[in-house]
C-alpha cells in the first residue's frame, strides 16, 4: 500500500461507533478502511488527488478528504449517507468528498456482502435521466479495491 501523506486528522475513531455504523447499513467496511479511519479519524492528505475517466472520455483529476466517525464533527458518515433523495443510489456508502460537493462512495449495489466494494466517484453535476423518468446522478468508476484507490493517490505537485 502506498504511504499516505497525512496532514491532519481528528484522532482516534471509536470502533465502536464503525461497528454500529456497519451494524446500521447492514455492510461491512473494508479492514484496510476500518484499520486507517480507527486511526486517523476524518484524515486530510497531502496526497489526496486521484484519475478518472470524465463524460467525454478524458482523464479528469479530484481530491478526497475523507468523512469522519462520530457526532462532534461536521462532515460526519451518518450525515452524508442516502437518505432516499432521487439523484443518489440505495447501498452507495459515501466515506469521502471532493472539494467541489462530489462524493466518494463504497459500491455495495452488486454485493451487500462484500467486505471489498469498488469504490466510485458520484458527481452531483453528471446526470442522467433513468427507465424511470428520474434524474441519477452518474457513478464513475475509480477503483476495485479501497486498497487499491489508496495506491492512486497523488500529491498535486507530482
Amino acid at each position: 500500500m502506498k504511504q499516505l501523506k497525512i496532514i491532519d486528522d481528528n484522532g482516534q475513531a471509536d470502533i465502536q461507533l464503525i461497528r454500529d455504523f456497519e451494524k446500521e447499513y447492514n455492510i461491512t467496511l473494508p479492514n484496510s478502511y476500518v484499520e486507517l479511519i480507527s486511526k486517523h479519524n476524518g484524515l486530510r492528505l497531502y496526497n489526496n488527488r486521484f484519475d478518472f475517466i470524465n463524460l467525454d472520455g478524458l482523464i479528469s483529476s479530484t481530491d478526497i478528504y475523507f468523512l469522519s466517525f462520530g457526532d462532534d464533527f461536521s462532515e460526519n458518515m451518518a450525515d452524508f449517507q442516502w437518505c432516499g433523495d432521487s439523484y443518489s443510489y440505495e447501498n452507495l456508502v459515501l466515506f469521502g468528498v471532493t472539494a467541489y460537493g462530489d462524493s466518494i462512495c463504497f459500491d455495495y449495489r452488486p454485493d451487500l456482502s462484500t467486505n471489498n466494494p469498488p469504490v466510485r466517484l458520484m458527481r452531483h453535476e453528471d446526470t442522467f435521466i433513468n427507465q424511470y423518468g428520474q434524474d441519477k446522478n452518474i457513478v464513475f468508476p475509480i477503483a476495485n479495491s479501497f486498497d487499491e484507490f489508496l495506491d492512486m493517490l497523488y500529491e498535486e505537485s507530482e
